[in-house]
């Protein structure tokens, strides 16, 4: 038996100021990880505060606990009649806001995600013309309600499936933009990520026939092998050589049908009409890279009349396999060529586009080495990475004046070409996108 004190249960009122004390403390806790924007709207200046133990990232900027930096009316915008919260995605990046001129939002040197009434954008988004941070006016304009509670998902025997396949999945941003969209449209349907090896992905793609899957995305490393595995496929997949896009016609296995296709490339061009890039019509333009992304870039400015693709590769044989393809199976000029100063000074001059399709600028990959003295009006330089929003190759195009796009576009419109495919419904893209900003 116990010798020592006797063991007792807390009486109530003991157990109640403790509960009391437990919550109070989580209170706190949450408002710590909140900004606050103070932007008083008869005041002179506009007083812009971080959260508690936040550094301001401005070099001129003393680092304490809640300071505040003041910015002359006239040199900033106003971005909220009193108080804006600001999510606690920024709070991870340890950045403090600034306001600063020409109406735009900065964090660390990009977009803050603020705008006006408790809503917010993410700090990844880029202004329109795709040169860094947005407008106030833009922020506003894309800006998502504070989001309080997650909603359940009201699954049903009547819901429809669609998905992504691929090996790793954990990356997709897929799932974020096409269940947006389902619920914008007020559609009964949900878009599930599945881990599918190569080893299992004939399997599975017999399992989402007959279980009347509705259509599914593919991703690394399976578009090539899906090309043996559908009943009917785009041109644009026969020649690209890859499949990212499977519908499946109701009525489950053996019945139903499965048609494969490729949307980069139509997402290739309608993200340059979305931000009102002229196409290339009749005019060169020099490619980097010869994979597969390459490969869609090329399919979408042959179907546009190019006059000349000229494709640079570091593997020169890879550049002229394609250039041969293209010319084969497009009739359209190409050629190919090594990835070398001296190409790129040939190639350039004359040369209306520039299209990277390699991972050269993204996170973690080595930058492109290609001299920025090349890069002038009226070059336009179009960069499918997206991650991060502006690369070294952007950054110096739209130093010296030219008209640049990321590759965020491209991956909101090819996944907007496959909603279409599987719903019928005319996909909402500026949803797509907000809900793929926020997802970064």
């Amino acid at each position: 038996m116990h010798q020592g004190r006797s063991l007792r249960r807390a009486p109530a009122d003991e157990r109640g100021e403790a509960q009391t004390r437990l919550r109070a403390i989580r209170r706190r806790a949450r408002q710590r990880r909140l900004h606050q924007v103070h932007a008083p709207e008869s005041a002179g200046v506009h007083r812009i505060r971080a959260g508690p133990g936040v550094p301001h990232t401005d070099p001129g900027l003393e680092p304490a606990r809640d300071a505040a930096h003041e910015v002359p009316a006239q040199d900033a915008p106003r971005v909220a009649p009193a108080r804006t919260r600001i999510p606690r995605l920024v709070y991870q990046h340890r950045a403090a806001i600034l306001l600063r001129g020409r109406g735009e939002l900065h964090a660390d040197g990009r977009g803050a995600g603020v705008s006006r009434g408790g809503a917010w954008v993410s700090r990844h988004s880029v202004s329109d013309d795709g040169r860094g941070p947005p407008t106030c006016a833009e922020a506003a304009g894309r800006s998502r309600r504070w989001p309080t509670r997650r909603r359940p998902v009201n699954i049903t025997g009547r819901t429809q499936i669609a998905g992504v396949i691929g090996d790793p999945i954990s990356h997709t941003r897929s799932p974020a933009m096409h269940n947006a969209a389902f619920a914008a449209l007020g559609l009964d349907w949900v878009y599930v990520p599945f881990h599918v090896t190569a080893e299992d992905l004939k399997s599975a793609i017999a399992g989402f026939r007959a279980a009347g899957v509705r259509g599914i995305n593919a991703t690394v490393p399976h578009k090539p092998a899906l090309l043996n595995m559908v009943d009917s496929m785009s041109d644009e997949a026969s020649f690209i050589g890859a499949i990212n896009t499977l519908t499946f016609e109701p009525g489950g296995e053996p019945d139903g049908r499965v048609r494969g296709d490729n949307t980069d490339a139509r997402g290739f061009l309608a993200a340059m009409q979305d931000h009102d890039i002229a196409v290339p019509d009749g005019e060169r333009v020099v490619v980097l890279g010869a994979g597969g992304a390459a490969r869609a870039v090329v399919a979408a400015l042959g179907s546009v009349g190019v006059s000349e693709i000229v494709i640079v590769n570091r593997t020169e044989s890879r550049a002229l396999d394609l250039a041969a393809r293209a010319r084969d199976r497009m009739g359209v000029a190409a050629r190919g060529c090594p990835l070398t100063s001296d190409s790129l000074e040939e190639a350039l001059p004359s040369a209306a586009m520039l299209v990277n399709t390699t991972s050269g600028g993204m996170h973690g990959s080595t930058p492109l080495d290609v001299d920025g003295r090349l890069l002038a009006p009226p070059l336009v330089v179009y960069d499918i990475v997206y991650s991060p929003p502006e690369t070294d190759l952007l950054r110096a195009a739209a130093a010296n004046g030219c008209d640049v796009l990321n590759g965020l576009s491209m991956l909101v419109h090819q996944a907007a070409i496959a909603f279409e495919c599987w719903t019928g419904a005319s996909a909402p893209v500026d949803v797509m996108r907000d809900a793929l900003v926020a997802s970064l």
